[in-house]
């Protein structure tokens, strides 16, 4: 929105061009402001000496004129609108308040902070053979019936007369959505990149929806063999294409406009291959182990598998907003042109780049236990497609009560009832990424396993004897040194199963030694190798992340601490990134 004012007899002829501005106003485009402009304020400049058929009154007199653009526009569209106010009086008007709607069955809205204080409920102060412009943003919502018309109004209470203060009738050049046309087009994969359909390249089999941007139902069909695809009778108004059942990639949603004008009976819808097809990221600390206040030193491989070069390549580290999350990765100090927004880096074709990056522990990583560190990699602000890598690191030294709660659900219910849950079975908690001994306590009547002080961080859940974890349940407990005992409880589900030997005794059990008491007279046995952890991951994989239930952490920290850290130990594992 912008606001002018002006001075002088020129603003007197206001009142007597309003007819002739709105019998000629479709003709008259008006500018609007770009989205995220700070509005301006009114300022006054003087204007020539005019000639002017209105007598001049004793008092303030308001008059208002208004100008529409040439459309087409359609229901939930912003359309610019000029609205002039002028005071053709010799007095100042005070609280003066603008107003525009529709007429009759014809509905708009214009957000109140775009009249710049003329509105309700103190309205603006004008003076005497002045005028202020409003550039404002009208948005039709509905039309039941009659025409699209709006209506524009001001009023004081120092008004002397209102004869000139209002118009009606505007006609506003708005689409009615009784009309109905096809929209038609063809998804295509670009396989060469040039920007173009070509023979072949359309996408057979894809689900095409439709659905009206202002909310409401969705239709959707199936691409055809050439990637055509066709909705019939659609009405008019502004609507979201998206594509779905492809793994080629391209914008969410595409905007179509349903005006009649024959721009939407023939949409290309452009898909292409993901960067993730050729890109192979890798991010590694250099150290298994961090204080907090640490600088963190971390190393970065791009590797380009494709045949021709990746320009403008960055990283877009922005996480779940967690107190673990590595600090600086979106300064340049640290990570270079590798900053997403930046001009990114080159990697040449059938290449490998490295690069040596830094970032700051944060004091908040030490209450997880872990510091972590996960980034897409790709060119462009869309992330579409980006290949991610992740990794973490200890950062020991704080503790919490923990527990694990073992039930049996008998009957079926999905419900923890109190004779369900199982005494006497052994849990053990095994740290994910360190080579300590795993952790053990027995489940007391309550089906509950305490541990005590433990170390906070994030471990794999171990059931030994005859019950095993039902498929899809927890198998990974978080222990937040800032959380409470309730927090840092986890249930799990567990039905009958092989009798699984404890640790360091003959069978399947986890860790080659004897078992260890922990200082709180726990039972402890060494850790499990790196063939079992990359196994965990791949149980991970199947549960799924909803799988997780950690207790009162939220999803955010499930994808920036759990997901996380199984990744990056897998890749460690197996040396390659995925």
């Amino acid at each position: 929105m912008s606001i002018s004012r002006r001075t002088g007899r020129a603003a007197r002829v206001l009142a007597g061009l309003a007819a002739v501005l709105v019998a000629g106003a479709a003709a008259v485009p008006v500018a609007v402001a770009e989205e995220g402009e700070t509005p301006r304020q009114p300022t006054t400049s003087p204007t020539a000496p005019a000639e002017s058929t209105e007598p001049v009154v004793n008092g303030a007199d308001l008059a208002v004129e208004v100008s529409v653009p040439e459309g087409p526009y359609l229901i939930g569209e912003e359309m610019p609108v000029t609205v002039t106010v002028g005071n053709i009086g010799d007095a100042d008007a005070h609280e003066v308040v603008v107003s525009l709607y529709g007429e009759g069955e014809f509905s708009v809205s214009v957000p109140d902070e775009q009249w710049n204080g003329f509105t309700w409920p103190d309205g603006g102060t004008l003076p005497a053979g002045e005028s202020v412009t409003f550039e404002v943003a009208v948005t039709p919502h509905r039309w039941e019936s009659g025409d699209a018309a709006i209506r524009v109004s001001t009023q004081s209470p120092d008004e002397v007369r209102w004869s000139n203060n209002e118009i009606g009738d505007i006609a506003v050049p708005v689409v009615p959505p009784t009309q109905t046309h096809p929209v038609a087009g063809t998804v295509y994969g670009d396989g060469n990149g040039n920007g173009a359909l070509d023979g072949g390249e359309g996408l057979a089999g894809v689900t095409v929806f439709l659905r009206l941007s202002t909310g409401g139902g969705e239709v959707k069909t199936r691409t055809s063999s050439d990637g055509r695809f066709v909705f019939d009778d659609v009405s008019a108004g502004l609507y979201e294409l998206q594509v779905s059942g492809t793994d080629w990639i391209g914008p969410y949603t595409v905007p179509v406009r349903v005006d009649g004008s024959g721009d939407h009976t023939d949409l290309l819808v452009r898909r292409t291959r993901p960067v993730s097809d050729v890109l192979v990221p890798t991010v590694e600390f250099a150290e298994d182990t961090y204080r907090p206040g640490d600088t963190a030193h971390v190393t970065v491989t791009l590797t380009n598998n494709g045949d021709v070069p990746l320009h403008g390549v960055t990283a877009f580290c922005s996480g779940a907003g967690n107190s673990d999350e590595l600090d600086g990765v979106a300064d340049a100090e640290h990570w270079g042109d590798l900053v997403w927004g930046s001009k990114g880096v080159t990697v040449p074709a059938h290449s490998t780049e490295t690069y040596q990056v830094t970032g700051l522990v944060p004091d908040g990583a030490a209450n997880y236990g872990f510091v972590t560190i996960g980034c897409e990699f790709g060119p462009g602000e869309d992330i579409t497609g980006h290949p991610s890598a992740l990794d973490r690191a200890k950062v020991p030294g704080r503790s919490a009560d923990a527990a694990v709660i073992l039930y049996h659900d008998r009957d079926g219910d999905s419900i923890v009832d109190d004779d369900e849950h199982v005494p006497g079975v052994t849990v053990g908690l095994r740290d994910r990424d360190a080579d300590t001994p795993v952790v053990t306590a027995v489940t007391d009547e309550q089906g509950r396993a305490a541990f005590d002080d433990h170390q906070a961080g994030l471990y794999h859940i171990e059931v030994y004897g005859p019950w095993r974890r039902v498929d899809g349940t927890a198998s990974f407990a978080l222990v937040h040194a800032e959380y409470s005992d309730y927090y840092n409880t986890v249930t799990v589900e567990v039905v009958p199963g092989p009798d699984r030997p404890l640790p360091g005794e003959d069978g399947d059990g986890d860790g080659d030694g004897d078992g260890t008491t922990a200082p709180n007279g726990r039972k402890t046995a060494d850790t499990q190798g790196p063939d079992k952890r990359a196994d965990d991951v791949d149980e991970l994989a199947s549960t799924g992340v909803d799988a997780l239930t950690l207790g009162g952490v939220g999803v955010a920290v499930l994808l920036a601490g759990a997901v996380t850290v199984v990744i990056a130990r897998r890749r460690r594992v197996g040396g390659s990134a995925e």
